[in-house]
């Protein structure tokens, strides 16, 4: 990679900053930092393109794609049903653990990772530098009468690269107060796109619940789609649900995953530490990140 697409983030688990691949590196140059790029990219990043490129990934054909994937992205197949399981690129991309592969914590007062991804914490109303995008947290409720309850909320940022697990969990036991889909374009949330674009994370496609948790109180949890994701899948059956119970998951791309919570939080030392910095820390789904205080 050339050295302004190298991205740093700290791997909580092996405690040492390690180096992110960028998925589709060169094109995603090509479409965010050249002129041609960016007129196509004008059309692209809306979703009926995105539509079009997804029901592609839905093809038996696009199975040959999922080795080359693995092969590319060192992938722990170790951890997922069997490759040749899947019908589709799509329904690999939605992949499930294996039973047992993932250790949740069920203590009422540990705040576990709901997503296996790299973050970030942040003030609700604070802008937050992240690889040269601003985010701004509170904007994601735009529009909505529960924005006014997070103005003082702290910001779990997690973003998901193409080659993670894309599924996205109840961060408590709860009810499901409120859902809302808020329409907005689909830019990709690479390293490399969030530089040219400041305001992605506010602008995109994305689906705000409020929920009601037992032991984190009143919270926004936030599912933003990105360049070709143009379904976010909720996957829930009822209101009320258990922590890391499956709420939902992403098809095809990258994308980011928002909690809003004004509860105190005694956060995982690194990550507090490499937030202050802007670098992400990764987490695998079920660590704990953080306690109730």
């Amino acid at each position: 990679m050339s050295r302004e697409s190298i991205v740093n983030y700290f791997d909580a688990e092996r405690s040492e900053l390690t180096q992110e691949q960028v998925f589709g590196e060169g094109f995603l140059k090509w479409l965010y930092e050249s002129r041609s790029g960016s007129l196509l990219g004008q059309f692209l990043v809306h979703s009926i393109p995105c539509s079009i490129y997804g029901l592609l990934k839905n093809r038996k054909s696009s199975r040959s794609e999922i080795y080359d994937f693995v092969e590319k992205f060192k992938i722990n197949t170790s951890e997922y049903p069997p490759l040749e399981s899947y019908k589709n690129f799509n329904e690999f991309f939605a992949r499930e653990f294996l039973p047992n592969k993932r250790k949740l914590s069920s203590s009422p007062d540990v705040l576990s990772a709901f997503c296996e991804g790299r973050y970030l914490i942040s003030d609700s109303q604070n802008p937050v530098h992240l690889k040269g995008s601003l985010i701004e947290p509170l904007k994601l409720l735009e529009g909505m009468a529960e924005a006014q309850e997070f103005m003082e909320a702290t910001a779990l940022i997690c973003r998901l690269a193409p080659v993670d697990y894309h599924w996205f969990h109840f961060p408590d036991d709860g009810e499901v107060i409120k859902t809302k889909m808020i329409n907005g374009p689909l830019h990709s949330v690479s390293p490399i796109s969030l530089r040219a674009t400041p305001n992605v994370l506010n602008t995109n496609k994305r689906v705000v619940s409020i929920l009601e948790c037992k032991n984190l109180g009143r919270v926004a949890f936030v599912e933003i789609g990105a360049f070709c994701v143009g379904t976010i899948k909720q996957k829930y059956q009822n209101k009320s649900f258990s922590k890391l119970d499956k709420k939902g998951h992403f098809l095809f791309g990258g994308s980011t995953v928002v909690l809003l919570i004004n509860k105190e939080i005694k956060f995982h030392s690194e990550l507090k530490k490499y937030s202050k910095e802007g670098i992400e820390t990764y987490f695998k789904l079920g660590s704990d990140i953080g306690r109730v205080e």
